[in-house]
């Protein structure tokens, strides 16, 4: 939606093509989604999957997620996030933390390396049933580190089924602050992808490639901010609770 907004500010406007990408052949089917587009005749593509093989499509490409080397691309600084979200559970007293994502994104290394910074003691898991499996541990984590707002949903859930108390039991604190997450119980402490200022600078930096295709390559990030509400419970004595935004 923000990037249909934009584009429709700056004279365009945009379809879209989808592909399943959880199924073994996601890469067969990111490829038809591909061809799908270009055989619209479309000036430019903006995906969030990086596929090299598409660089030399002759058509004006720009990514979403990750910094790329072969092209042009937008992406939050998950680095810097890594370092925030350790960061700010360790300020609110947790030591032992666990992360629910998946094994392949570099956020699941750079929370790795700063928790080993700052001494903490850390539990990697993967998928809603590892939430179930944390939170049967006899020493769980007093803190996990979630994926997605999404991902935490589930989490929440099973954590309701299995009669465990968010914040009181076990914090939790996400990545995305969708929507529906300050509306949760209790409402998600997230991190803000900041969607509308994504689709400024992928929309921005694709019409500029559009217009000179012999711009040298683009590469934008930014900075994701903490919301902070009420899934991270602070556990240093004398504590004061934190103001639900």
């Amino acid at each position: 939606l923000a990037i249909d907004s934009e584009l429709a500010q700056n004279g365009y406007f945009g379809i879209s093509s989808h592909w399943e990408g959880y199924l073994p052949n996601s890469a067969e089917e990111f490829r038809k989604a591909f061809e799908r587009i270009k055989s619209h005749g479309v000036d430019g593509i903006i995906t969030c999957h990086y596929d090299e093989s598409i660089a030399d499509s002759g058509t004006p490409i720009v990514t979403y997620g990750n910094e790329r080397i072969m092209m042009d691309c937008v992406y939050p600084d998950k680095l810097t996030y890594a370092k925030e979200v350790v960061a700010y559970l360790h300020r609110n007293g947790h030591r032992k933390i666990g992360y629910m994502g998946f094994h392949s994104d570099i956020r699941k290394e750079a929370i790795c390396v700063e928790m080993r910074n700052a001494g903490l003691e850390g539990l990697m898991e993967n998928g809603y049933s590892a939430m179930r499996s944390i939170l049967k541990m006899k020493k769980r984590p007093t803190a996990v580190i979630v994926h997605s707002d999404e991902m935490a949903m589930g989490a929440i859930r099973a954590a309701g089924e299995m009669r465990v108390k968010i914040p009181d039991d076990i914090s939790l604190i996400s990545y995305d602050n969708l929507r529906e997450s300050a509306y949760l119980i209790p409402a998600l402490t997230t991190f803000d992808q900041h969607y509308k200022l994504a689709a400024e600078y992928l929309v921005g930096i694709l019409i500029a490639r559009i217009r000179n295709p012999l711009l040298p390559m683009q590469k934008r990030s930014f900075k994701l901010s903490l919301v902070e509400r009420e899934s991270v419970r602070n556990l240093n004595p004398n504590r004061k609770r934190g103001v639900y935004k």
